[in-house]
């Protein structure tokens, strides 16, 4: 089990177990799931709309 604290203005870090386990690297977004029991579930959010966003911004720009 991987444990992280919470600090002051809601930020945390991802255990470095967990990140390997995702293949998660910075930029990585997280999806959150609060479950009606209250255990949390968490995705890797395998979406690319954002990067494709990303990059014709880029483009247009250059």
């Amino acid at each position: 089990m991987a444990e992280s604290r919470l600090a002051t203005r809601g930020r945390t870090t991802v255990p470095a177990q967990v990140r390997k386990a995702l293949g998660a690297k910075p930029g990585t977004r997280l999806v959150w799931h609060v479950m009606p029991d209250g255990k949390v579930l968490y995705e890797q959010n395998r979406s690319r709309f954002w990067n494709w966003r990303e990059l014709w911004n880029l483009r247009s720009k250059g």
